[in-house]
């Protein structure tokens, strides 16, 4: 799949809830903005901030949608 240089980039669930999974944002062909997934259940799962292609942030978050410490503890 080719990545837009520019703009937002989305992806759906294909379960019966549709859901979206992941959204991304790009500038110049680099990440840039935030970097979202979510849990089946339409909480979101982490987060991520990218400047000019480089990581600023990470939160993470389990279904319930209560902060959690690491992407394993986010997974639950």
């Amino acid at each position: 799949m080719a990545l837009r240089e520019d703009g937002t980039l989305v992806t759906w669930g294909r379960n019966e809830n549709g859901q979206k999974q992941f959204e991304a944002t790009f500038k110049d062909g680099k990440r840039d903005g935030l970097w979202t997934t979510w849990h089946e259940n339409g909480q979101k799962r982490e987060e991520e901030t990218y400047k000019n292609g480089k990581l600023v942030s990470t939160k993470y978050y389990n279904s319930n949608g209560e902060e959690a410490e690491t992407l394993e503890e986010a997974g639950k």
